[in-house]
């Protein structure tokens, strides 16, 4: 039985945190994790498990930086709202992805980039806080995916326990499979939403984000912010009937939805049932 091993190595934060360096062009943000595979894992597993706390910190890290300069430092921000706006206004991106073998454990490296183009940043910033509606899209994603990797926290201690009792983890299999599914689906989300163009108002490439959502909720059914999201990119596909269907969805899961509520009545404004 092996359980969780994570090393989590900042490789590289080019400038350091420091607001006189703004003036670069691209600040770019890396962290390395290196994930050990556990005996409750597969490896689609420790890949979902890996990817998401690379991007997290990665995300976390460029966030501290954006939260240091002048334009996003006036605006006293909370910190959830800080890493939201992270999100909203970087590329992130998965460089490496290699397995390794360390001693009779197999394990994966997993490298994530963040990228925050300083060109037009100001106004950036200042579209997406007044933006309430993507906002508070980005926020609840945030607390998801904090959610799931507490989860999987909680799952690395409990499987460090029973190792140390000399038990199989055997019986966390379950719930290390439902967590893992969880983080894939975030990841599918992420790149769907990678595809927003704020400056148009919709999906650079709608059917390919409609496939990115499709597959996020086959792995996550009861998302709802995938489910409005999809809704949206149906909206403006003049798919009013299937749009329609994933806001219900949505607000099934999530009845203070306002966004969901805003759109589906759109989408019925359009079928001219007013």
């Amino acid at each position: 039985m092996r359980h969780f091993v994570v090393l989590l190595t900042l490789l590289l934060v080019s400038p350091a945190l420091d607001p006189s360096l703004a003036s670069a062009q691209v600040q770019t943000f890396r962290k390395e994790v290196r994930q050990i595979m556990g005996s409750a894992q597969s490896p689609d597993d420790a890949r979902a498990a890996a990817v998401a706390k690379a991007k997290r910190d990665a995300l976390e890290e460029a966030g501290t930086w954006l939260e240091s300069l002048s334009e996003v430092k006036n605006l006293n921000l909370a910190r959830d709202d800080v890493t939201a706006l992270a999100s909203g206004v970087t590329q992130t991106t998965i460089l490496e992805e290699q397995p390794f073998v360390e001693g009779s454990a197999l394990g994966l490296r997993v490298v994530a980039e963040v990228r925050v183009d300083n060109s037009g940043l100001k106004e950036r910033v200042r579209l997406f806080l007044a933006d309430r509606q993507r906002l508070e899209q980005a926020k609840a994603v945030n607390a998801r995916e904090k959610e799931l990797l507490a989860r999987l926290a909680d799952l690395e201690r409990q499987m460090a326990a029973m190792k140390a009792r000399g038990e199989s983890t055997t019986a966390l299999r379950a719930a290390v499979q439902e967590n893992a599914r969880g983080l894939t689906a975030q990841e599918w989300f992420d790149k769907g939403n990678a595809l927003w163009d704020a400056g148009q108002g919709k999906y650079s490439e709608p059917s390919q984000a409609l496939a990115y959502f499709s597959e996020a909720l086959r792995l996550d059914p009861n998302n709802a912010r995938a489910y409005g999201s999809r809704g949206f990119d149906y909206l403006n596909l003049r798919h009013h009937e299937l749009a329609i269907e994933d806001y219900n969805q949505a607000l099934r899961l999530d009845p203070n939805n306002a966004g969901a509520y805003n759109n589906r009545g759109a989408a019925y404004a359009d079928l001219g049932q007013h």
